[in-house]
């Protein structure tokens, strides 16, 4: 045999050994999925969207919570560019000091701007009394997902923002009270909602009410059965099970859109349409087999962190710093807010346990006339357990300033600042720590 000749054997041994390979690759990785597919079904939970849509249980008829408030949305009047720069100072804090009165044009127009909404507010209060809530979503391909109820729940909360600080303004504790509970129980709402895109809406919603009662425990005092109340809604709202459902349905979206989407879909989390070189990529990946192999370690990650949530903090947060995202996946714009979510819960929950210890604190003044000395003086009787840091064993943290007291959460960086506030929250790469601060004497 001539060397040309054995050199063509070679090429056609090598091709054809390349392609039992490259056909040996894409069995194994689509039976990889198949079997991650079959042991999530298997656990009860949906993988496709059509049993995501019917996993999204629908209340009884006529105890649809989201019926009452998307008619209070109806109802409601938008705010005019005043009381939308009004609102925004408040959000960042910037407007007044946190004991100082509003200043009277600002509480005019708030005030002006809730006579306008009062049959919004009424509804609104009316929604979130009843225990049922399913938005009006269809969870269908991510490009064709419409949520037209997310900006709403925007405004309800809105709305109770600055009805609870007006209140405070007036002196009505159990108004401002009401109104705090309701931007909590707005969050609660978007619990049993299974697109990640919830996940941020209720955490909005959730840093909104704890703001609130921030700036209500610096103007007036509340009565013991009010912040018991608060308390228990405070404890009530970490709800690990709501990011649990956040994940299981990105993890439905992310499934659909790596075996049955076009090539031409948007991709999840993305803006506008795919770009052409996204669209070759996306080719490239699933007729190589790379797609159905990043989608089995997709999946695999995705159930370490669903299984990382089952453990206590701060082992949670410990795992999950251990779990590394599917990188073929990532690259094309899926399977990422999983990760996103779980992060940002432990700054949320570090932001409750905060707004909780201060709700002991504020019972103990009213029982004791005066500030604990430390958090210590709490436990039993105004509080169970000192809550824990959700990223170490360690308590959150209590201190008294030279007028009314801060407490904080260290946060991810496990750096102590001494309860400076952080200039841009659940930045981790900026310095200071998530505060809940009382400066009323």
């Amino acid at each position: 045999m001539t060397l040309r000749r054995k050199l063509k054997l070679t090429i056609v041994v090598l091709l054809v050994l390349g392609l039992v390979a490259f056909g040996l690759f894409r069995r194994h990785s689509s039976r990889q999925v198949d079997k991650a597919l079959d042991a999530i079904r298997a656990q009860g939970y949906p993988v496709t969207l059509e049993e995501l849509d019917a996993w999204y249980e629908e209340p009884p008829p006529g105890e649809n919570a989201a019926d009452v408030l998307l008619e209070a949305y109806d109802a409601s009047v938008e705010p005019w560019p005043e009381v939308q720069g009004v609102h925004h100072l408040l959000e960042q804090g910037t407007l007044v000091d946190r004991t100082a009165p509003l200043p009277p044009d600002v509480k005019r127009s708030i005030h002006e701007y809730l006579l306008v909404n009062a049959v919004a507010l009424e509804l609104t209060h009316e929604g979130l009394a009843m225990p049922h809530c399913r938005w009006p979503i269809q969870c269908q391909r991510e490009d064709e997902i419409e949520v037209p109820w997310h900006s709403k729940v925007l405004r309800h909360d809105e709305l109770l923002k600055l009805e609870a600080i007006l209140s405070a303004e007036d002196g009505d504790a159990e108004r401002a009270c009401q109104a705090m509970l309701g931007t909590l129980g707005l969050a609660r709402t978007l619990s049993r909602v299974p697109l990640p895109g919830a996940y941020f809406g209720r955490a909005r919603c959730l840093r909104r009410g704890v703001r609130a009662l921030e700036r209500v425990l610096n103007r007036i005092p509340l009565t013991e059965e009010q912040l018991a109340r608060l308390d228990m809604a405070l404890s009530e709202s970490e709800d690990i099970g709501s990011l649990r459902r956040k994940i299981v349905g990105e993890r439905c979206i992310t499934v659909d859109f790596a075996r049955a989407a076009p090539l031409d879909a948007k991709a999840p989390w993305r803006l506008g349409e795919p770009p052409v070189l996204d669209v070759l990529f996306r080719a490239f990946f699933r007729q190589t087999g790379l797609m159905e192999h990043g989608l089995a370690s997709y999946l695999e990650s995705s159930q370490a962190i669903l299984d990382a949530l089952e453990m206590p903090f701060p082992e949670q947060h410990e795992r999950l710093e251990q779990i590394t995202p599917s990188f073929a996946l990532a690259l094309l714009g899926v399977g990422v807010e999983s990760f996103n979510m779980a992060c940002r819960h432990q700054s949320d929950v570090a932001e409750l346990r905060a707004a909780q210890l201060a709700v002991a604190v504020e019972r103990y003044r009213l029982a004791h006339g005066v500030l604990p000395e430390d958090a210590n003086a709490l436990v039993s009787e105004f509080i169970e357990s000192i809550p824990e840091e959700p990223c170490l064993h360690e308590p959150i943290r209590y201190k008294q300033l030279p007028s009314g007291y801060v407490t904080y959460s260290i946060g991810s960086d496990k750096e102590d600042d001494g309860g400076v506030e952080k200039e841009k929250e659940y930045m981790a790469w900026v310095s200071g720590d998530i505060t809940f601060t009382v400066e009323r004497k």
